[in-house]
This record gives structure tokens, sequence and C-alpha cells, in this order.
């Protein structure tokens, strides 16, 4: 899963006001994804190859955490994977430097990627704009689809997405904006663990 945290929520904030990470968000969409699945509308293309139907399994979160794995064993292996990134704490050009490497790798050709938050809660609507145009300009170098959907990472609201699970990108050129589909998870396979000894 790729969402909220135990200790970040639309709960905890309600509870403590200083807490506006994810407060819009509960922690029960969580369990209502697993359980009901996902479609979320409002998905931005930025670039052509994004004007289209696409499929893949899920995979990526924080952008730092994903870099700090290139060239090690632990690399994830991206091919055939939309792959979402979002990241608190780096500036426009440090994210413009991180997508430099992102285009020239070797391993990593996802089938998509979705960008989600990287602007900080106080952000201005230039400095907003200010990374959506370096998230533009990567779109328009590389040749695989990318979208933009700031409603996800670390920001007052956080969507969660079910990692590692099949999901659909839908757009057409009639429409601006595409949508994004995930299926439930099977009960068995996300409860199934849950097992307690009977008394």
């Amino acid at each position: 899963m790729h969402g909220v945290l135990a200790s970040y929520n639309k709960e905890m904030h309600e509870i403590d006001k200083s807490k506006k990470i994810s407060m819009n968000s509960s922690l029960n969409e969580v369990f209502d994804t697993l359980s009901h699945g996902i479609n979320y509308t409002g998905i931005e293309p930025m670039n052509s190859q994004a004007v289209k139907i696409v499929s893949g399994k899920l995979d990526g979160g924080n952008l730092t955490l994903v870099q700090s794995l290139f060239s090690t064993i632990y690399e994830g292996n991206y091919s055939d994977k939309i792959v979402i990134l979002e990241d608190t704490g780096v500036t426009a050009k440090q994210l413009d430097r991180t997508l430099h490497q992102i285009e020239f790798s070797k391993k990593l050709h996802p089938r998509a990627i979705i960008f989600g938050q990287f602007y900080g809660q106080n952000a201005s609507d230039e400095e907003k704009y200010l990374y959506r145009y370096v998230i533009k300009q990567f779109a328009d170098r590389v040749n695989y689809p990318v979208y933009y959907y700031p409603e996800f990472g670390h920001g007052e609201t956080n969507q969660p997405f079910i990692l590692n699970h099949q999901a659909n990108i839908l757009c057409s050129s009639a429409y601006q904006l595409c949508s994004l589909t995930q299926t439930p998870v099977k009960a068995a396979t996300h409860i199934g663990y849950l097992h307690l000894p009977q008394i």
C-alpha cells in the first residue's frame, strides 16, 4: 500500500491540529481501497504518449527512497510497471537532476510514471507551477507515458494506491484528464495473515 501513515491522517489531525500531513485523508480510505478498489479522475497526461490506455502493476513511492536503491542489488525492476513517485523537501532543481538521472537510466524503463506532490504544504502557486514545469520538461524528453496527479504524497491529501497490483489508466483525446482504476484485493490476500488463535 502507498497511502497515509498511522501517525499522519485525518483522524490524527482531529486530535492534534499541528499534524497537517494527510489531514484530508482518512486511515479508513486505505481499508476501503483494499476492499473496494479505486477510481481516481483528474490525472493529467503530460506528454502525447500518455493519451491512451495503459495497464500494469503499480510500484514506486517516495522518490528519494527509490533513488537511493539505484545501482545497488536492491534496485527495483520497473519494466512493464506503472511507477508512482512523490517526495517532500526536494527543491525543483534537485527534482530536475533526479529526473535526468531517471531519463538516462539503463534499467528504469517503466510502462508509465505518475508524479504526485513534490511541493511543500505552504507552496505558492508559482512554486507549484515550477514543479509541474520540471515534470513536464521530463515528460517531453522520454518516450513513455508521464502523468501528474498531486493528490498523493506528503501534502494535505494522500490518496491511497495498491502497490504490486494491476492498475489501468484510461485517457481519451476527447478529454483533457485521465482516470486510474484498481480492482479490490481479494480478502484472503490482505487479511489472510490475521489468523488469531482461538481462545
